[in-house]
Parts: structure tokens; sequence; C-alpha cells
């Protein structure tokens, strides 16, 4: 696949900043500024590097092509996740790289669908920390403890409770994949740089009595607070993180669903934050339809829009158009969320657009019944009375 197009700004600044204090084996244990076997020879004397590294000096393209043979040769995307998590954990510059050079592929190993799997398994596959883990037992101490990261310019918090993960349900610090996961996909596809951002799993507990009696689980063996409680610990943090990351966005993931109503509405209008389960997905939700009108009136003819409920009740715009339909592309049967099928016969029985259909793609109404419909209908309800 070709590389995403903003591929050269992602890597200016996704690139391995020059390091200040670092030497040595400390410089190659630092995510952020290790190179590998990237560091040319002035930089192996510089940094004291010489002899820890071998003598090859190789550029991204290289490296990038010992990766995809590492992960070609694992068994399954889990897999492939943990092999992507240790790389980010030894180098950050490498791991955006990779993950920029075919986002299509690695995208979905990083998140959704394969960082349900992880999550699931998040206390069996653990090697290393990553972000902060607030919990109640910190409740009065919050902006002390977040003092302990180690950067002070962190301009995004991605944040959650783990209370409801995709479609996992309650599975409370397992669900730090999620914040970890989404921010690298600021990262890599928004250039966001990696280290003004910071993941964070607010550990209230868990109702999951499963996970609570797992000799693995890395989070609080007690069920989550009540609302009152949960408000005034959320309330803490907020604070804390307006204190210690002044200007800092606050983004709510994975919330439970009546947790996440409620604290969005508490605190939209008075810091910056978003929720992106509330107002990401409506957002997306908007682009379609929006999308579909503007290709509508550039060209009439050459765009279809069609609504159908979604998986979990909400309603999508599906968009098509004739070059798809061509291919054997064809329009879900209203009523299904099925955006595309490659059932060619299909596709054939299609009628051409209509002219009906062109004047409620610019009026957004939609089509009115036919008449011969209409009397149908009328004689069905006769003959049944």
């Amino acid at each position: 696949m070709t590389p995403a197009k903003p591929l050269k700004d992602l890597e200016a600044k996704t690139r391995a900043p020059e390091p200040v204090d670092l030497h040595g084996e400390e410089l190659l244990n630092d995510p952020l500024h290790n190179k590998g076997t990237a560091f040319t020879a002035e930089q192996r004397k510089k940094y004291g590097l010489e002899g820890l590294l071998p003598a090859a000096v190789e550029g991204l393209d290289r490296q990038v092509q010992r990766v995809l043979t590492h992960l070609d040769a694992k068994q399954s995307d889990l897999e492939r996740y943990i092999y992507l998590i240790a790389l980010s954990d030894q180098n950050e510059t490498l791991f955006y790289r990779t993950v920029m050079s075919d986002p299509a592929r690695f995208i979905p190993i990083l998140y959704d669908p394969t960082v349900a799997e992880a999550c699931l398994a998040f206390g069996h596959i653990y090697r290393r920390p990553r972000g902060m883990y607030i919990t109640r037992q910190m409740k009065g101490r919050i902006a002390q403890v977040l003092r302990n990261w180690p950067v002070r310019d962190v301009r995004t918090i991605c944040v959650s409770t783990g209370g409801r993960i995709l479609g996992l349900g309650d599975i409370g610090a397992n669900g730090m994949g999620i914040p970890i996961g989404k921010l690298q996909l600021y990262t890599a596809c928004a250039a966001v740089p990696p280290d003004s951002t910071l993941p964070v799993l607010l550990d209230i507990g868990t109702s999951n009595a499963k996970l609570r009696a797992d000799p693995l689980y890395l989070g609080l063996r007690e069920p989550p607070p009540s609302e009152q409680e949960l408000d005034a610990l959320t309330d803490e943090f907020v604070a804390a993180v307006q204190e210690v990351f002044p200007g800092c966005l606050i983004h709510f993931e994975d919330w439970k669903g009546t947790d996440a109503v409620r604290i969005l509405k508490r605190y939209r209008d008075k810091v910056l934050c978003f929720n992106d389960d509330i107002q990401g997905t409506a957002s997306i939700v908007l682009a379609g339809p929006r999308r579909c009108r503007s290709s509508a009136r550039r060209s009439p003819t050459s765009a279809c829009c069609s609504w159908a409920p979604a998986r979990r009740g909400s309603v999508s715009a599906i968009c098509w158009s004739r070059r798809s339909r061509r291919k054997g592309c064809h329009s879900p049967t209203p009523g299904h969320g099925s955006p595309c099928s490659t059932s060619t016969a299909s596709s054939s029985r299609r009628a051409p657009i209509s002219a009906r259909t062109r004047r409620c793609l610019r009026t957004r109404r939609p089509p009115r019944r036919t008449s011969s419909r209409r009397s149908s209908d009328s004689s069905r309800q006769s003959s049944s009375a």
C-alpha cells in the first residue's frame, strides 16, 4: 500500500530528537531518543555508543524491512501487537515509521479489533509500564502523583476507567490498552508528538468478578465506588491536570455509559476536554451524510446515500458510487447495515439512480412512497378489515 500522504511531515515530527544528557547504555534504553543501528559513526563517538552497536549504519527503511520480516513470521495479530508494543518500548522512531508505512495494515493491529484481545489478556502479556495509573487510594494527593511523570509539557491525556471497553464491558485496569492505543493513533495519523501525550488509567476497581479472581490481574480487586465517590475522585483528577499540565486536553475514553454522559456534562464548559465515544462517534456519523451531500452537489449521478441502522442502534450513512457498483459493490438493502457486498449478480440487478433519488439527495428529504405502494397498503388494510 502507498504510504499515507503526510508521511514526510509525520516522520519529521516523530523523528528521535538529539539526546541532551544521555550516553551509552542509558541512551539505548531510552525509547524516545534511541535510534539503534541508525546512529551515525559521529553520533556513536559523541554519545559513547562505540562497541555497543554492530558496525553497520542503517537507514530507517532498512530497519523497517527487518521489522516487517519479524512481523511476517508471527502467527497471529496478538503476537504482532505484542511485538509492536515491545518495539515502541525500545525505539519509538522505528515503531512509528513502521506503522506509518502502511496504516491500513497496522492500525487494526494496534487498535480495534486486535486491542480487544490484548485488553482481555492485558495482565498476562504485560511487559513494562506505560502511562500512569491513578487509584482511589491516591485521593488527596493526585497532583503529587502526576508530578512523577518525567515530561512536563504534556498536551493530551487520554483517560479511561476501563468501565466499558469496546464490547467487552467492565475490564478495569485491563482497559489501559485503550488509552495507549488511542494516543498511538494520535501520532500515527495526526503527527501529534508522542512525548506530549499521556495515557492514564483511573483505576476505580471493577465489577468483573472473574478478573478480580485472576491472579495475574494488575488492578484493584474491589468493586467500583458510588457515583458520588467517583465524581469526587474525577474532580480531583481534573483539577490536578490543570495544575500540573495547564492547558492540557483531557480525552475521556471508554467510561461506563452513564458515567461518560454525566462526566462530559460536568466538565465540557469548564476545561478543554471531550468524550470520544459520545462526541467523536457523533462527528463521524454526521460527516458521512455531509460528505455524501457534497458529492451529490458536484455530480448527482456519481454518488448516492442510503440510511441504515448500524449494529449498535445508531444511524450510519452508507455511501457508494457508480464506479464502485460497476466493480461489484452494490447498495445495502434498506434496514441492513452492510455497506458493501461484492456480489456482481446482485449488482447487475440494481437499477440506475433515478431522478427522484437525485432530488432527494439535494433536498435532504427521504423518498416518498409511490402511489402504487400506497394503494397496495390501503388495499391490504381494507382486506384485513
